[in-house]
């Protein structure tokens, strides 16, 4: 668009502008030429301006307001004459104006009378018809033969993929990324499962306009610039490695880093020279790609992932240990570095161990406190290399695992947002604490915690007497609930359902699915028929407890108001502590997790974390027998979503056993006397 230098802004600029477009168009058709051709696009401009007089009218767009130059004040002249066409439009019209925030951020410059918004993120649901709508246009433009519907298929299945990829799901927040992302998907079939060669894919795809097509940038000259792409991937790779040191100092881990003109051409010195530093920041200001301008003299990455990808790139390059004395320096701000250094062995796993194993070696010198990030960090970046069960018994697997497992039963090592991560990480590496598991038959492995016979305080001070009994360490976990479930004669066997055959129900996903976190969402009844399967293949009779039974394992002898004692202190099991403390992990944690809230006599999990299914009626506490009454039964332990009054180990509560939710689930009881297994 040619912006005259002198004179009034004029809304005529707007419709040369177009009259110069469409004519542009036409002699793609090779129908007309010279003055012909002329004509007919001042016909074709004239049609569109008499449109704007009449109602409907027009919805007008105008693009790419950011790349224009501020220079001898040639945006702000264009803004004026976009001005004068909104003042002179009707009422019926419709205008939109897009552009980089910073090239509209001057509240002076913004256009009179016409709203301002900043474009959020896509959330889940409008990434998902943006991907759809995208492969249904893709498909005309590009004349595929694929029906619609496989169309859909195509775009459904990136958006499954998408979800189970959070890393990757972040960067499709955007409209640009996600367009990058279904195009890498359209043309390999298949989105990279591979994070770093997406990453990498994705950059040359934004690089592309650097050095060829229609879209080449030409410098002052009117020559392409022609970069070599390998000094220009060096420069970059640097320019993301300085940028991202010198972020470190705000901690600010959520947007890419703000970069100074001055970064810039020191990370592009060695281009500098021979191509112009004013063609290169003029480019950089101008062109969308794989830096952006934010203000005149300000850039950044167009997401921090390629910023964190490409800094990982710079030091990976070095023969020396530069990468891992990196980490060691700031784990917490380097972490997503590591990882990606480790994933992009992911064709050489061995090479990724050795990078952990490195890691941990060297962070053994450090002082205890400062070695607790390197080992979840360790955990995540083997997870990045998805091995196979025998590269899983790698020494440096086992030692990551084993020093998350010792995090997790350390109360004094981190606190209950860093205990879930190391929870979740071990959970993932494969949690081998006993109790968590299955044993080597394929059966729920449970650690049974012995409960001595006598006499205990239940409810408000009343003495009761029990027999001696044992009660599962934690409650089942969904890898012991899969097995149960997954087995042959497990759940669809109908003789555990004997007695309650009408309440059968096909089992319901978990909201989570951390084989090491309690398995939730289960009514009674599935409760009830696991510990039948359950029972039939141990020595001694398994079931639920009932709730005076759970009392005396949460309460001891004493009659304390939680399983550690009296008195509510903050962080010692996962509820929700609005009115009680600082944490609120918003979801199940893996089982053990809160050791400072275990009973006197070993039992994890008593309160907080899941409700727990006891077997006994709430209205008719007598009543154990199961039944297809409906007739409520108890629930005892309060849940991760739940307030403080509802962790105590007096409070009760009643559900229907046919029930399911979230946060609902049930630890088991082994009843004395013990079978002989002779």
């Amino acid at each position: 668009m040619q912006i005259p230098a002198a004179g009034k802004a004029d809304a005529g600029w707007i419709w040369q502008a177009l009259e110069a477009d469409i004519a542009d168009r036409l002699k793609l058709l090779d129908t007309l030429e010279g003055a012909s051709l002329q004509r007919e696009a001042q016909r074709i401009c004239r049609r569109i301006k008499a449109r704007t007089a009449t109602p409907p009218g027009l919805l007008l767009m105008l693009d790419g307001l950011d790349e224009v130059s501020e220079a001898d004040g040639r945006r702000k002249r264009l803004l004026g004459a976009v001005q004068r066409l909104v003042d002179g439009l009707p009422d019926h019209n419709r205008l939109l104006v897009t552009a980089r925030p910073y090239a509209y951020a001057d509240p002076k410059l913004r256009l009179k009378g016409v709203p301002y918004s900043v474009l959020a993120p896509f959330d889940e649901d409008q990434l998902a018809r943006f991907m759809r709508n995208w492969h249904r246009v893709e498909r005309g433009v590009k004349g595929l033969s694929e029906a619609e519907a496989e169309a859909r298929a195509r775009a459904d299945d990136l958006i499954g993929r998408l979800q189970s990829r959070p890393e990757v799901r972040r960067l499709a927040e955007r409209p640009l990324h996600a367009s990058l992302i279904a195009s890498l998907n359209l043309r390999g079939n298949r989105l990279p499962e591979d994070r770093c060669q997406l990453y990498e894919e994705i950059i040359e795809l934004l690089l592309v306009r650097w050095r060829s097509g229609e879209s080449a940038f030409r410098d002052r000259n009117g020559r392409v610039m022609d970069l070599p792409e390998q000094e220009l991937h060096h420069c970059l790779e640097a320019l993301a490695y300085q940028a991202h040191e010198a972020q470190r100092g705000s901690r600010d881990s959520r947007d890419a880093a703000d970069i100074s003109k001055a970064m810039v051409e020191q990370a592009f010195e060695p281009l500098l020279d021979h191509y112009g530093r004013l063609d290169l920041l003029d480019y950089l200001r101008r062109h969308a790609g794989i830096l952006i301008g934010k203000e005149e003299d300000r850039f950044a990455f167009p997401h921090r992932a390629f910023q964190e990808y490409l800094a990982m790139r710079r030091l990976d390059a070095r023969t020396d240990d530069s990468l891992v004395r990196t980490v060691l320096a700031d784990p917490l701000w380097w972490r997503e570095v590591f990882r990606l250094a480790v994933a992009s062995q992911r064709r050489t796993p061995r090479n990724g161990i050795h990078l952990v194993r490195d890691l941990l070696d060297a962070g053994e010198k450090l002082p205890v406190g400062q070695r607790r990030p390197i080992a979840v960090l360790s955990g995540l970046a083997l997870l990045e290399l998805e091995l196979t069960p025998r590269e899983r018994d790698e020494p440096a697997h086992r030692r990551v695992r084993e020093q998350l497992a010792a995090l997790i039963g350390d109360h004094d090592a981190l606190d209950p947002p860093e205990r879930l991560e190391a929870g979740l990480v071990l959970g993932r590496l494969g949690d081998h604490r006993p109790g968590v598991g299955l044993d080597a038959g394929g059966l729920p492995a449970v650690v049974w915690v012995d409960i001595p016979a006598g006499e205990f305080i239940y409810q408000q001070g009343e003495r009761r007497a029990l027999p001696a009994f044992r009660i599962g360490r934690y409650p089942v976990t969904s890898e012991q609930f899969r097995a149960f479930l997954e087995a042959g004669d497990g759940h669809g066997n109908r003789e555990w359902w004997a007695g309650f055959e009408s309440e059968y129900r096909e089992p319901e996903k978990p909201s989570w699915n951390e084989g090491n976190c309690p398995r939730e969402r289960v009514e009674w009844y599935q409760a009830v028929a696991f510990c039948r399967w359950l029972s039939a293949r141990s020595s001694c009779e398994i079931r639920l407890p009932t709730e005076e039974e759970w009392e005396r394992a949460a309460r001891c002898t004493d009659g304390r108001e939680y399983p550690w004692g009296d008195g509510y202190h903050g962080g010692f099991v996962n509820i929700n502590e609005v009115d009680a403390g600082p944490h609120y992990l918003e979801r199940i944690s893996p089982v053990g997790s809160y050791p400072q809230g275990r009973s006197e006599e070993g039992v994890d999990d008593l309160a907080g974390n899941v409700d727990e299914w006891c077997l006994n009626k709430y209205d008719k506490p007598e009543v154990i027998e199961v039944d297809t009454s409906g007739d409520r039964r108890v629930v005892r332990g309060g849940s991760w979503i739940d307030l403080l009054e509802f962790a105590r180990s007096a409070f009760r509560r009643r559900l229907q056993p046919n029930y399911r939710d979230f946060d609902l689930g049930f630890r088991v009881l082994c009843a004395a006397p013990i079978r002989s297994e002779d």
